[in-house]
Order: structure tokens, then C-alpha cells, then sequence
């Protein structure tokens, strides 16, 4: 008979596969005390500096500015440049300081060029715009005559 090798004396490996618990409830509690400590300071908004959101004030006067397809500038129904536009808004900030413009762009309209006129409404002054698409225009066709193929 042979002598007995280490390996016989091995028990055989098995997995382990249990997750323990204890760890994870701790973490929650943890978690807890810590919402716990923490909601009281947000709700006097002491020592974490929450910014206190005032609501906006909105301008007192509006000036459309329409952007056409074929990339003109149409401001009170008279059509400009953007170095016009700069000089014209400029002077009319200076008199209203809380001049708005909306700015209206048809739905293809070039992303870089309204970025050009965002800025140029930046340049002038103007503190207050929107972005607002021009509604679509109606077709109208005309009624053929009777009898017409």
C-alpha cells in the first residue's frame, strides 16, 4: 500500500458565494445620518453658500428682429446690416437699458449665422432675447378657371 500524499489530505475547494450584509447597512446608515444632517442646512441655507434664485425681470419694451431665409436681417420692417444692427441697437440701449429682442429664424436657418447675430446682439448691449421660429408660410394658390385642364 502506498503511503498517503499531502494531497489526500486536502479537502476538496468549494465557492463561496455569500455576500455579507452587515457592510451594506452600515453604508446605509451611514447614508442616512448623513441626508439627515444635511437637509436641515439646505432648507436654512446656511454654510453651503445656495444661491438665492430671483426671478427675472422681464423687458419692459420687445423689438422683433427677423432673419430670413436668404440670411437678410429684417428689423421693423426695414431691412439692415449687422454693422447697422450693432450701431441702431446700441443707441436704442442706451435710452432703454431693458430692451428685449426676439430674435425670429426659420426652421432651416444656419446655426453659425445665429450665433453671429447673437453676438452681435451682445456687442450692442442687449441683455434680454429670444430665439423664436417664424411661422410657416401659407400657400395660396390660385383657383384655376372651370374647364381648365
Amino acid at each position: 500500500m502506498k503511503p498517503p500524499t499531502p494531497q489526500h489530505y486536502r479537502r476538496p475547494l468549494r465557492l463561496i458565494a455569500e455576500i455579507q450584509l452587515t457592510p451594506f447597512i452600515d453604508l446605509t446608515l451611514l447614508l442616512l445620518l448623513v441626508v439627515l444632517v444635511v437637509a436641515p442646512l439646505l432648507n436654512n441655507g446656511r454654510g453651503l453658500g445656495v444661491a438665492d434664485l430671483a426671478t427675472p425681470t422681464l423687458p419692459v419694451q420687445t423689438l422683433d428682429l427677423t432673419a430670413g431665409a436668404d440670411q437678410t436681417l429684417t428689423l421693423a420692417d426695414a431691412t439692415i446690416t449687422e454693422a447697422a444692427l450693432v450701431a441702431l441697437l446700441k443707441e436704442r440701449v442706451s435710452v432703454q437699458p431693458e430692451l428685449g429682442v426676439i430674435v425670429r429664424i426659420p426652421p432651416d436657418f444656419p446655426a453659425q449665422r445665429l450665433l453671429r447675430i447673437m453676438d452681435s446682439l451682445r456687442v450692442a448691449g442687449v441683455r434680454q432675447t429670444a430665439v423664436a421660429d417664424l411661422p410657416p408660410v401659407p400657400v395660396t394658390t390660385t383657383p384655376s378657371p372651370v374647364g381648365a385642364p
